[in-house]
C-alpha cells in the first residue's frame, strides 16, 4: 500500500511531497531514514508509520523522540496509535500530512480576473512606470500646496522618500508571501502601493475644485477622511490577498483595523466634537479661490453680488 508525505507551512500549503510504496516509513534526521527532515527539533529517528495494507489503514508510533509527535487533535502520540489518511502530524517545527495514495484530491480552481491583473502588475516594466508617474505627481501636488516653497529641491526629496516607503511595503509583504504561500511578489506588492498612493495624489488634486462645486464643508464631513479609509482598506486587503490564505473574512477584519482608526480620528475632528461656546472672530475658511473656468456653476458678477448684499442688509436692518 503506498502512502503519500507531504511537508506543508501552517497555512497548508505544500512544500514538497514524496509517495512511499513500502509497508513501513520511518522519518527522522538521519539519512537512513525513508524520509529525512532538516530539522534540528527532529530526533535521528524519530517517527514510524506502519502501512496496514489488509485495512488500508495507517497507524504511527513515537520512536521515544525528545520532543514527540503532535497528532491531529494537538496531543502527543503514545506508542502506536492509528491514524486517518488526511491527518497533520507536527514533529518539532515541522508539519506532515499523511494520506493514502488514492485519496480524492479537490478539483483545479480557475483562474479569476485578478489573477491576471496580478501577473500584469508583477512585471517590472509596469513597476517603473508606476514609480515615475507617482514621482510626478507628488512633485506637482507638492508644488500646488507649497507654492512659495524657495528650495524646489524639498519637492524631489519628499517625492524620493514615499518611493523607499513603498520598497519596504512591498517587501514587508513579499517577505509574508515568502512564508506563508511561497512566493513573495515583490513587484505586485509595490505596485499595489504605487497605485493606491496614485489615486490619493489625483484625489488631493480634484479634491478643491469637486468639494468647492458641491459646497462640502470638510468642519462637517471629512470626504478626504473616507477616501483615504477606503483605499487603506483596499490596499491592506489586496496585499493579503496575494500574501497569505486567510479565509476572507479574517482578511476584512483585518483590512479594517486602520482605516477605523482613520475615520475615528477624522469624525472627532469634525465640530460634532468641538466646544461650540468659543467664540471665533473669524470663521474657519475651507474654500480656494477658483477660477472661473473652474467652477461649474454659473459665475456671478459683480454687480448682482452688491445687489444681493444691499438686499440682504436692508432686510436686517428692517
Amino acid at each position: 500500500m503506498a502512502v503519500v508525505i507531504e511537508i506543508i507551512n501552517r497555512a497548508g500549503a505544500v512544500i514538497s511531497h514524496q509517495v512511499f510504496t513500502g509497508h513501513e516509513v520511518t522519518v527522522g534526521r538521519s539519512y537512513t531514514n525513508d524520509l529525512v527532515l532538516h530539522d534540528m527539533h527532529v530526533d535521528p529517528f524519530h517517527l514510524r508509520i506502519d502501512c496496514l495494507a489488509e485495512t488500508g489503514q495507517f497507524n504511527c508510533a513515537d520512536l521515544n523522540s525528545t520532543n514527540g509527535v503532535i497528532d491531529q487533535h494537538k496531543k502527543k502520540i503514545k506508542g502506536v496509535q492509528p491514524i486517518h489518511s488526511g491527518d497533520v502530524l507536527t514533529l518539532g517545527k515541522t508539519l506532515l500530512r499523511i494520506s493514502a495514495v488514492d485519496a480524492p484530491v479537490e478539483p483545479a480552481v480557475p483562474l479569476s480576473f485578478w489573477e491576471g491583473v496580478a501577473d500584469f502588475l508583477s512585471q517590472w516594466w509596469v513597476v517603473l512606470m508606476l514609480a515615475g508617474l507617482l514621482f510626478s505627481l507628488y512633485v506637482v501636488n507638492a508644488h500646488i500646496e507649497k507654492p512659495m516653497e524657495q528650495n524646489k529641491a524639498v519637492y524631489f526629496q519628499e517625492a524620493f522618500y514615499i518611493l523607499i516607503v513603498a520598497v519596504v511595503y512591498g517587501g514587508f509583504y513579499a517577505f509574508i508571501g515568502k512564508i506563508f504561500r511561497h512566493e513573495g511578489r515583490f513587484g505586485l506588492q509595490i505596485n499595489l502601493f504605487f497605485s493606491v498612493a496614485i489615486i490619493s495624489l489625483l484625489y488631493n488634486l480634484a479634491e478643491p475644485v469637486v468639494l468647492f462645486n458641491l459646497g462640502f464643508n470638510h468642519s462637517v464631513f471629512n470626504l478626504g477622511a473616507v477616501v483615504s479609509a477606503l483605499l487603506c482598506f483596499w490596499l491592506i486587503y489586496a496585499s493579503l490577498r496575494y500574501a497569505t490564505q486567510l479565509r476572507n473574512g479574517v482578511r476584512m477584519l483585518v483590512s479594517l483595523m486602520l482605516p477605523v482608526v482613520i475615520l475615528s480620528f477624522a469624525v472627532l475632528e469634525t465640530d460634532l466634537f468641538k466646544e461650540a461656546d468659543k467664540f471665533v472672530f473669524r470663521p474657519s475658511y475651507d474654500a480656494l479661490i477658483m477660477p472661473e473656468r473652474w467652477q461649474w456653476q454659473a459665475v456671478q458678477t459683480q454687480q448682482q453680488f452688491l445687489s444681493e448684499t444691499q438686499s440682504l442688509y436692508h432686510d436686517t436692518v428692517n
